[in-house]
């Protein structure tokens, strides 16, 4: 588990006097961070406080409040990809959190802010370039029309024959010049994109294809003019829209879908409310169950699940 390794850190950067005697692979806003936090109890609560910040920011803005509960399951229903998650993979978790409490201003096009939160966000952990880039091409609040939506096919359909043919490893050298050791992180995520295979592109194309289903039908339903523009325009369908591309994506997609899931949550939750549709959207949310179910199989077969036992990291502050 990735605890102990972060447990160490903190204590080889208390006992130095300079943090750049330490060796900063963790990143050097996590250093920092570390250095400042007067025991690592302390620095836990912090983290899980900006985490549960970012889970609130994105229900509230995007759910209705009396659907707020559902949203909540659905986050809490993938604990590999949320909460879980964020016990051992703390630098991934602050530099999603930083992700999400930026999306109004990347939708606002904010890009000087942007650049300051996605270069603070790469100091906890390198792979927020990619997301941040994504999301500031992909954020927008300009209506999802046809043509965007067979533009997100086309990209399921080449990111999945990609994956199949071994054509995303190829970039692994490519994106090691941009981002330095990112690429031994990725290496990580090689098997387990090769046992995804096929029924991680299923997975992908099954919930991607749901989504835009729903925004091509959204038109046929009652919905006042105001209310369908926001919902074509929303940003968390195409942030949704990523999560399920990353499963097409074999290795590279590995660590994106930890920044895009709480967006897929919310993306379900007002589908199920929204879709008038009651054959659809019952079916769509018997996939992502289903989904659900086989991440969950997944994560706790695993022969390195590692929370078999459990421990408090907050005993005493």
């Amino acid at each position: 588990m990735d605890d102990r390794e972060y447990h160490e850190f903190y204590d080889q950067i208390q006992i130095s006097s300079n943090i750049f005697d330490v060796n900063l692979h963790m990143g050097v806003g996590y250093a920092l961070l570390n250095k400042i936090m007067p025991s690592y109890q302390m620095l836990i609560a912090t983290i899980s406080a900006l985490v549960v910040w970012s889970y609130c920011f994105v229900i509230y803005k995007y759910v209705p409040r009396r659907y707020s509960w559902l949203a909540i399951l659905l986050i809490l229903g993938a604990p590999s990809l949320t909460v879980f998650f964020s016990i051992s993979g703390l630098r991934n978790a602050i530099a999603a959190a930083l992700a999400i409490l930026s999306t109004p201003l990347i939708v606002n096009r904010k890009w000087w802010w942007v650049i300051a939160i996605a270069a603070l966000a790469m100091s906890f952990h390198q792979s927020a370039f990619v997301v941040f880039v994504a999301n500031y091409f992909v954020g927008t609040n300009l209506p999802m029309k046809k043509k965007n939506m067979i533009v997100w096919l086309s990209l399921f359909g080449f990111f999945s024959l990609g994956s199949l043919s071994k054509i995303a490893d190829g970039f692994l050298p490519i994106v090691d010049l941009f981002m330095n050791n990112y690429v031994s992180q990725v290496e990580g995520f090689v098997d387990v994109a090769d046992d995804r295979g096929f029924i991680g592109i299923l997975a992908g194309i099954s919930l991607g294809g749901g989504i835009l289903l729903y925004l091509m039908t959204m038109g046929k339903g009652k919905y006042l003019p105001s209310k369908l523009m926001e919902e074509l325009s929303s940003e968390k369908y195409k942030f949704a829209l990523l999560f399920a591309a990353s499963f097409t994506m074999g290795v590279l997609g590995g660590r994106m879908v930890y920044y895009w899931i709480y967006f897929f949550a919310v993306a379900v939750t007002c589908m199920v409310v929204y879709w008038k549709n009651p054959f659809f959207k019952i079916f769509y949310l018997l996939i992502v169950l289903y989904y659900y179910r086989v991440t969950y199989v997944s994560w706790v077969n695993n022969p390195d699940f590692p929370f078999y036992t459990y421990e408090s990291l907050l005993g005493s502050f």
